[in-house]
């Protein structure tokens, strides 16, 4: 590898090579941004089963003729942290199969091939992540819950193979990006030095934690691409690992990294080419008050392989606050804008946020030190989740570049929408019946969304050849004046159907046992790790580790109770 690093000149060309060239005056470009969610990503995952089923039935109809609308969508990146990386992941290795898509009364067979059901619905549970084979007598104590629940439904998402596409003419899907873009945002605890150099032998040097990784993803059925179509600060995906390209266990391991909730769930070690962080820019006003993009330079200290950069990741949502941003500058470059306007606009980001901040106040005294601990990793990641501007814009309804979806259940909004949303969003893990009640929630807001929110002006270049007939079929709901971007075409367009809400299911005393018998481990093991032994302390520990292990989930019994109440659950 060189050692001189890419001039500006290239670093840009590189970073605006997903901008989109001369693009149709009747296609409109997508963006979904998937947000942090733990057991909440059912709702996210729900969301995009439905909306590839709208867009597949869409499609469908204009394959076999039918008279619907014939302008283009194309759907281009999935940018996503924690959950939504996890989303994003199975969203890109699904694109090249069809599958049945989950409904409330899809056949249970059925369920377990949809691969977005069978992981957030079906596979990711709280009894999994209590499993006590993680926890060895010469081993480290790696994460307060069991990884290897991830890892099993990590191997298992990354195994799908779902049917051929439901046209023998599509060769990929029509309206998806071929190489589809992936952006995994990682907390990275190793950090990335870079120098700001001031002149005069003055240098100052920080860390950046804040991170993410590129994915450029085959999603054909023929897996013909070659890695020269790939930009140099991405990662190729391709179904066999071959020449240049990686396989789908290393997108896969990297969204399992996004993932990594911090103490949770055990840190992931990563590796990746250390040229990747050679296209990092920052954007700063210029003097004629355009943005400007000047390279970041890293300074690798001499025990940094030349070619390898390896790094520990937690979950994204611990550092970075700007998926929309990784998103938006995929369609638009770096120092580019996405027309506003909703006669202009062509391009635009959806945001699915599941877990959307409540006001509920933090702690305003101290308690004890796991209370503490607690209430600093949830500022962390809170702090994190958004940049403010993002929501200001997305809030502003003369921007039609920006989507929010966040839950809706009747007169709940938010995360009191959600059976999955208590507790932080770990909720969910405790009881399957809430995460397929969030993933039904999540199809459901979906329908709604296009229906009534992904509109533009009626009179905008994209609904040009649209007829008087199908203004008026597809248009109802999108309000006076607007027509939907993706028109819901025959069984797309009729509602799923009610699922109740899962009330009575679970009991705050069952919770506390699920986790018991991994909290006596936990405390026997770090009594173990950290007292020497002998014939007068084992006695001692077998007496107290139950009785200390009770002691330490009561808060948690209390919390859980409370949630029960305050969702009527």
């Amino acid at each position: 590898m060189s050692e001189v690093p890419p001039s500006r000149e290239e670093i840009l060309r590189v970073l605006n090579s997903s901008v989109t060239v001369d693009q149709n005056d009747r296609t409109f470009e997508v963006g979904l941004v998937l947000g942090g969610t733990v057991s909440a990503g059912a709702y996210t995952a729900g969301f995009i089963d439905k909306f590839i089923e709208a867009l597949d039935a869409w499609y469908g109809a204009r394959e076999r003729g039918e008279q619907v609308p014939d302008h283009d969508v194309r759907l281009r990146v999935a940018a996503g942290t924690s959950g939504g990386a996890g989303c994003a992941a199975i969203l890109a290795r699904a694109l090249a199969s069809s599958f049945p898509h989950a409904t409330p009364t899809t056949d249970p067979a059925d369920l377990a091939r949809n691969p977005f059901y069978a992981c957030w619905v079906q596979d990711l549970d709280i009894r999994g992540m209590t499993d006590l084979s993680d926890i060895s007598e010469d081993g480290q104590l790696l994460s307060f819950l069991n990884g290897r629940a991830l890892d099993v439904a990590t191997r298992k998402a990354v195994a799908f193979q779902g049917a051929p596409l439901p046209h023998d003419s599509w060769h990929c899907r029509p309206y998806v990006d071929n190489p589809f873009a992936v952006i995994c945002a990682l907390g990275n605890l190793t950090g990335v030095p870079y120098g700001i150099d001031f002149g005069n032998d003055r240098k100052q040097v920080y860390k950046s934690h804040a991170d993410f990784a590129r994915f450029a993803c085959d999603v054909s059925q023929n897996n013909d691409l070659t890695p020269e179509e790939v930009r140099a600060d991405t990662f190729f995906v391709q179904q066999d690992g071959r020449g240049g390209a990686v396989n789908w266990m290393t997108l896969a391991n990297y969204a399992r990294a996004s993932g990594a909730f911090p103490l949770a769930f055990p840190a992931i070690a990563l590796r990746r080419p250390r040229n990747h962080y050679d296209y990092r820019v920052a954007v700063v006003p210029g003097e004629s008050g355009q943005a400007e993009a000047w390279p970041l330079r890293p300074i690798w200290p001499e025990s940094v392989d030349a070619e390898t950069y390896s790094l520990l990741s937690v979950d994204g949502g611990t550092f970075n606050n700007e998926p929309i941003e990784l998103a938006r500058t995929h369609l638009s470059g770096p120092t580019g804008r996405n027309p506003r306007d909703r006669m202009e606009a062509n391009r635009g980001v959806i945001l699915v946020d599941p877990l959307a901040s409540s006001s509920d106040l933090g702690d305003a005294a101290f308690s004890d030190l796991f209370s503490l601990a607690g209430s600093l990793i949830d500022g962390v990641i809170g702090q994190g989740r958004y940049a403010t501007s993002d929501l200001m814009m997305m809030a502003d309804e003369s921007v039609f570049s920006r989507y929010l979806v966040r839950p809706q259940r009747g007169v709940y909004g938010g995360e009191k929408a959600l059976a999955t949303g208590g507790l932080g969003g770990f909720s969910g893990f405790f009881d399957e019946d809430y995460r397929h009640h969030d993933y039904m929630l999540g199809r459901a807001n979906c329908r709604t969304f296009l229906l009534e929110e992904f509109a533009l002006d009626e009179n905008h270049l994209l609904f040009a050849d649209w007829s008087d007939d199908q203004r008026q079929l597809y248009g109802k709901a999108a309000g006076e004046g607007y027509l939907p971007v993706i028109p819901l075409v025959g069984k797309a367009a009729e509602p799923d159907g009610n699922v109740p809400w899962p009330k009575g299911q679970l009991t705050a005393e069952r919770a506390r046992k699920l986790l018991e018998p991994r909290v006596v481990e936990i405390v026997e093991k770090i009594a173990d790790d950290n007292f020497d032994t002998d014939l007068l302390t084992d006695p001692l520990i077998w007496k107290f580790k139950k009785p200390v292990a009770r002691r330490i989930l009561e808060p948690f019994e209390k919390a859980f109770a409370k949630y029960l109440d305050e969702w009527q659950l």
